[in-house]
């Protein structure tokens, strides 16, 4: 893909997110054009695709170069307005990873983007991810480490905070017995059944 190809994709994704909805209607006495034009700008300028395809790497180091330009967006909208533009900054960055980069075509639950842990909740999706992870164990009974290592996979549900569609919650699993970290998707606008990961074991709820 070329860097104008990319620049293209990125407008029309930020302009099919912010033009034309009702925050952005309640903004318009307020320039803020120019500094969506300077945030689309700045991404392009810091990220050029190589010819093999998407770097997920060098879009994120290009992000946080931009991060000025996120900014000043945000400084000139009303402060009512500032924590929704948040979100939907970064739904346009966890958007244009999962436009643009591979997903991996990992079979079993948990382990595929297209078969993800659905916890639900929503607002305590977080707290509810956890707590699933506490109950998950080896096959030996041993408890694992988990952290969040971002976002991806935007797919559709009626449950989206904006839109009709939602992204993905990425986290990495390890325990002393793992050679490598396991990558696991949960979803936390939609509710499903409380499966183990597959490898995995998961507790009775206390």
């Amino acid at each position: 893909m070329s860097s104008y190809q990319m620049s293209r994709q990125f407008l029309v994704l930020v302009t099919s997110i912010f033009i034309g909805t009702s925050s952005f209607a309640e903004t318009q006495t307020i320039d803020i054009t120019a500094h969506l034009i300077e945030m689309m700008q700045c991404n392009a300028k810091h990220y050029l695709p190589p010819d093999q395809g998407f770097d997920i790497e060098k879009f994120n180091e290009s992000w946080s170069a931009c991060a000025k330009t996120r900014d000043n967006l945000l400084e000139a909208l009303p402060e009512s307005k500032r924590d929704e533009w948040r979100v939907k900054l970064e739904y346009v960055r966890s958007s244009m990873i999962d436009k643009f980069q591979p997903q991996p075509s990992q079979a079993g639950h948990g382990l595929n983007p297209e078969n993800p842990v659905a916890v639900g909740g929503i607002e305590d999706g977080p707290k509810r991810t956890y707590a699933y992870f506490s109950r998950l164990r080896t096959k030996d009974g041993r408890s694992v480490q988990v952290r969040r290592v971002g976002s991806c996979c935007r797919f559709r549900t009626p449950n989206a905070s904006i839109g009709d569609h939602a992204v993905l919650d990425k986290y990495e699993l390890s325990a002393d017995q793992f050679k490598t970290k396991i990558t696991v998707y949960v979803n936390i606008y939609d509710e499903g059944e409380m499966h183990a990961i597959s490898g995995f074991t998961l507790e009775d709820e206390a």
